[in-house]
């Protein structure tokens, strides 16, 4: 219950900002919104990447270890 009304007011915040400065600043303004918001999510897309190089490294590991016993 508390993690959805984070989420939702969150996303309210965020649409808000966006709101508030197309009306203030035009298209410029939601381009710089847009570049932060792909500069801030490229090193959690690079750590998402590595958990699922490592996954595939854990999987085939118990494959080998289940083909053993």
């Amino acid at each position: 219950m508390l993690l959805s009304r984070s989420v939702s007011s969150g996303a309210t915040v965020e649409g808000a900002i966006a709101a508030v400065m197309l009306w203030v600043g035009g298209t410029e303004a939601i381009q710089a919104l847009q570049a932060g918001t792909i500069t801030t999510a490229l090193p959690f897309t690079i750590i998402l990447l590595l958990m699922c190089v490592s996954l595939v490294k854990g999987l085939s590991t118990e494959k080998s270890l289940y083909k053993k016993a």
